[in-house]
């Protein structure tokens, strides 16, 4: 009760209890994710103390391991199997705890206290009372109450859609991964300052996104939200509409009554004609008209499959068109959106799918910029291109990384080299 009584008492200020189940100390919870769940829900005299889906005051993550040796490798990069040399088995969260205060957790109930921008403040041993945590907690809030001088807002810069709708040019596209990934990764980008998601209906994991949406402290007003609808397969008007609209009412089901109204939803592929893609958006505008999305977008359009809408002066231009644009990508991407519209470009794997991490001219201008990372740079230049990003960040470290783009800029000079590199439409 006591984790539960600092949730309620500081959780107006943005304070909030992540909870995470673990069977290293002595087998104390042998049981299964389904089981903890179903506990947790039940009712005693303190009321619904630990069930998100009933009113719990904090999230309750699956249960997870937090002792194993610490990754050298971020996890899945550069590993085998049985290699030595990286891990895959410790919940990322506290492989990111255990990699700013070291040593392993002795006991359940350990607790650390992690500010508003990542940073581990402090670390508490078991037997620590959360009674004993007030002074602590209290000093936090009051020093990141306010954001420092000169500090960008959550969420970075925004831009004004061609429907006139504010859209965050940073956003985060979660990946394949199952619910309990998506909504542990949803709540760290929420803390690093990320307001504008992706939550495509091909990673599989709207409901986890769901549950760190109903979860957080974070306004529902100021999170953008798109969901997806993947119907790429389909071909005709009537077929195509009719699958469309089964997918956007499924997206609705899924996401949850937390998200509820969807800022923007996109299609993930057009359809194999023009008769099918003007099927899809009939059914796109329908879910406008009817007032549970914002606006409505397109993936993967090309400039001729853009056409089997825009030429119709009676269909709703696009707002964004989600597409590969990155470093070595030539402007005929945004030239032949913009002549269509202004639809925006968002790109989705703007460091080509990690191969720009470590690109040596992206470096070299980083270092120029008080030791900016590769990506940095990368990400930099597609802003500065005048397109947004949809990221696929893994760690704390590099959501901050990701969002931190808007107190500083390229030089011409630095935009012409790296323009120099530009082979063809995407990457």
């Amino acid at each position: 009760m006591g984790m539960v009584k600092l949730q309620k008492k500081y959780n107006k200020r943005g304070f909030n209890v992540l909870a995470f189940p673990c069977n290293q100390f002595a087998a104390q919870e042998p049981n299964s994710n389904a089981v903890i769940e179903k506990f947790a829900a039940t009712k005693s005299k303190y009321g619904n103390t630990c069930s998100t889906g009933l009113g719990c005051p904090f999230p309750m993550f699956a249960k997870s391991t937090v002792n194993e040796p610490m990754c050298k490798n971020p996890p899945n990069v550069g590993c085998t199997k049985d290699s030595k040399e990286c891990c895959t088995r410790n919940n990322p969260v506290y492989e990111y705890l255990r990699g700013k205060l070291p040593g392993k957790i002795p006991w359940n109930f350990a607790k650390f206290l992690v500010g508003r921008d990542g940073t581990v403040l402090k670390r508490w041993k078991s037997r620590t009372e959360p009674k004993d945590l007030d002074a602590d907690i209290m000093k936090a809030l009051a020093a990141q109450q306010a954001p420092a001088s000169g500090k960008p807002k959550a969420g970075g810069a925004t831009v004004k859609l061609n429907n006139g709708i504010s859209f965050g040019v940073a956003s985060f596209g979660l990946q394949v991964y199952g619910n309990d990934k998506a909504q542990q990764l949803t709540t760290i980008a929420l803390e690093a300052g990320f307001r504008n998601f992706f939550a495509s209906v091909l990673a599989g994991n709207q409901q986890g996104f769901g549950a760190a949406i109903r979860a957080t402290h974070v306004p529902r007003s100021e999170i953008f939200v798109c969901g997806s609808v993947n119907t790429g397969d389909c071909r005709g008007m009537a077929q195509c509409k009719a699958e469309t609209t089964k997918g956007w009412r499924d997206n609705l089901r899924d996401l949850g009554t937390a998200v509820g109204v969807l800022d923007m939803i996109m299609l993930d592929y057009p359809a194999q004609d023009c008769d099918g893609i003007k099927g899809q958006w009939a059914a796109f505008e329908a879910m406008l008209k009817s007032g549970k999305t914002k606006s409505i977008a397109v993936s993967n359009f090309s400039p001729k499959q853009l056409d089997c809408i825009v030429k119709d002066p009676k269909l709703t231009v696009p707002a964004v068109n989600q597409m590969p644009f990155s470093v070595s990508s030539d402007d005929s991407v945004l030239r032949a959106n913009t002549q269509r519209g202004n639809i925006f470009v968002q790109a989705y794997s703007p460091l080509q799918s990690g191969r720009l991490v470590e690109d040596a001219d992206c470096a070299a201008i980083g270092r120029a910029h008080g030791g900016k990372s590769a990506a940095q740079v990368a990400l930099k230049y597609i802003l500065q291109k005048g397109a947004g990003f949809t990221t696929s960040a893994l760690t704390a470290s590099e959501f901050r990384e990701d969002i931190g783009l808007f107190d500083w800029t390229l030089s011409k000079a630095e935009m012409a080299k790296l323009d120099a590199r530009a082979s063809g439409p995407g990457h």
